[in-house]
C-alpha cells in the first residue's frame, strides 16, 4: 500500500512538471523542422512520421482544437490552411480519384478529424469527413482567388 502511495505521489509531481513547462516547446508547429503551411511532399512526409507517435499526435489534437471555429467546414478551414498549402492540397483528394494522391488514409487526415471531434463541432466522423473533402475539393479556386488578388 506504501509503494503504491509512493507511486501515485511521483505521477502526480510529474504532471504538476507537466503542466508548468511552455507549450511553445511542444507545439506542432515548433516541434518539427517544417516551414508550416506546408508546400512539398518531403515536408508532408516529415508531418506524417511526427504523427506517428500517439503523444505527438494527442498533443497536436489538443494545440488544434483550440483554434476553433463556428461550424465543422469553419474549423476544418481555418486548421487546414494553417496545415497544408493550396497547392499541396491539390495534390490530394479524399479517395484518390483522377489521379490524385489518397487523403483519407493520411495521418493529417486522422489528425483534422480528431481535432474537429475534440471541439463537438461534428457530431459524427462523417461530418469531419464531408468538410475535409469539401475545404479539398475548393483547394483549386483559393489557389486561383489567391492568384487573382495579386
Amino acid at each position: 500500500m506504501t509503494d503504491v502511495l509512493t507511486e501515485v505521489m511521483e505521477l502526480r509531481r510529474e504532471l504538476i512538471l507537466i503542466k508548468k513547462e511552455p507549450t511553445a516547446r511542444n507545439s506542432l508547429f515548433n516541434a518539427i523542422p517544417v516551414s508550416f503551411p506546408i508546400s512539398s511532399d518531403e515536408d508532408m512526409a516529415i508531418l506524417e512520421e511526427y504523427l506517428t507517435e500517439s503523444i505527438d499526435f494527442h498533443n497536436a489534437v489538443l494545440e488544434l482544437a483550440k483554434i476553433g471555429g463556428s461550424r465543422p467546414y469553419d474549423f476544418i478551414s481555418r486548421v487546414a490552411t494553417l496545415l497544408i498549402s493550396n497547392e499541396q492540397a491539390l495534390k490530394y483528394s479524399w479517395l484518390g480519384r483522377k489521379g490524385k494522391r489518397i487523403f483519407s488514409d493520411t495521418r493529417v487526415a486522422n489528425l483534422l478529424i480528431e481535432a474537429l471531434s475534440a471541439t463537438s463541432l461534428a457530431n459524427t466522423r462523417k461530418e469531419a469527413e464531408t468538410a475535409i473533402q469539401l475545404w479539398l475539393r475548393r483547394a483549386f479556386d483559393r489557389k486561383n482567388n489567391k492568384f487573382n488578388k495579386k
